[in-house]
């Protein structure tokens, strides 16, 4: 059996295979997609310059799949002590007071100063950029061709769910009820990761990320960046991405679903399925690494919470037809739960916000479209 190896994981995967079995790379079509191996080329360029300006040589040491990917570079921003965010509206704990000992995007993460147990974090050295960025500076004019994971969009067809969290949910907070119908009468597609160092810095020139990494989700971007991000992205690509909406969001995590969670309702096989504060070590990791959900979404739950596009607002209990959220308001959504949530926080139907101003190494973003690339019959049932 002919092999090869993921330019963006470089796992070792049968030649047969149409995409990477551990990150979900797509491999270009054997027909020779000059557009794919362009973007394949690049990012193995991109990378092999990272290594190279590192001083650590031209190696691509192997690791377990649940170990972060370092490609021979030294870590940044990822020692102990970063605190886990607790939930609720606006990152707040269950208590109502705000988190504390956020890691510092400059800097990186403070020490633990008691909140862990674990030693402090190591010096922290000059971050590594990308060749075509300045520092990490804003300006610089990104590659022609983006590449990396968080690019890959999966299409969902439309159809219609309960959105909200079921009665019997111990774990569901107060708004994230009453469920209600959704119809989404459009087909979308989204991304199937969430957008990736190595996508965000070819795109956009720098890279904001405390947590260091190619594969890692980019992560400390504001929601008005990640809009600048998927408008560019746009005018390079000749397409038009944007943020998905919350109820594609949870329409997409629940995979049809009618538990607390798309594998079920046990909480201890959250593991095998998202990063949060009993396995991530108090950082991000790798996209890709924990297995995917039902409809082939891989991080939906942990890793980082997600930007969607609406204002938040409470629910209603009448169906709601392509809901989009109020024009205006104070704080943008988040989903998902990060590295630092608890379990019950890494749940599809859990809603968190925080002002489209700020920023956070637990919050990150994931791409979306409109349309399918190809058209599917619908179903005579509806997904749930």
């Amino acid at each position: 059996m002919l092999k090869r190896k993921c330019p963006i994981c470089f796992a070792d995967a049968d030649d047969s295979l149409p995409r990477c079995p551990r990150c979900g790379w797509d491999f270009p079509a054997a027909s020779g997609d000059v557009l794919a191996a362009a973007r394949w080329l690049a990012g193995r360029m991109a990378e092999a310059r990272l290594v190279w300006n590192s001083g650590q040589g031209p190696s691509f040491p192997e690791t377990a799949p649940d170990e972060p990917r370092t490609f021979g570079l030294t870590k940044v921003g990822s020692g102990p002590g970063a605190d886990k965010d607790k939930g609720g509206p606006g990152l707040r704990g269950r208590d109502g007071g705000p988190d504390e000992g956020a890691p510092d995007p400059v800097s990186g993460p403070p020490g633990d100063g008691g909140a862990t147990g674990g030693p402090p974090p190591p010096r922290v050295p000059p971050r590594l950029t990308l060749v075509g960025s300045s520092g990490g500076a804003k300006g610089k004019a990104p590659p022609a061709a983006p590449a990396g994971p968080g690019r890959d969009m999966v299409p969902v067809p439309s159809g219609l769910f309960i959105m909200g969290a079921f009665d019997q949910d111990k774990e569901a907070q107060s708004y994230e009820r009453p469920r209600h119908g959704v119809i989404l009468s459009r087909p979308f597609r989204l991304g199937r990761h969430p957008v990736s160092q190595c996508l965000f810095e070819s795109v956009m020139g720098y890279n904001p990320s405390v947590f260091r990494g190619p594969c890692r989700p980019v992560e400390n971007v504001t929601w008005h960046e990640a809009g600048q991000f998927v408008e560019r992205l746009g005018r390079l690509e000749g397409g038009v991405y944007r943020l998905p909406t919350e109820a594609e969001w949870e329409y997409a995590a629940k995979a049809g679903a009618m538990t607390p969670w798309p594998f079920g309702g046990r909480p201890d096989e959250l593991q095998e399925h998202a990063w949060f504060n009993r396995n991530s070590s108090n950082q991000t990791k790798d996209v890709g690494l924990r297995r995917p959900n039902p409809w082939g979404f891989f991080d939906m739950l942990g890793n980082v919470w997600e930007w969607v596009s609406d204002w938040y607002e409470d629910y209603s209990e009448s169906t709601a037809t392509n809901p989009v959220g109020p024009p205006a308001g104070a704080s943008k959504v988040i989903r998902g739960g990060a590295w630092g949530s608890a379990a019950s926080l890494c749940r599809p139907t859990t809603r968190n916000v925080k002002n489209p101003d700020e920023r956070s190494p637990l919050i990150g973003f994931r791409l979306a479209m409109d349309g399918l690339e190809e058209r599917e019959e619908p179903d005579d049932d509806p997904p749930f």
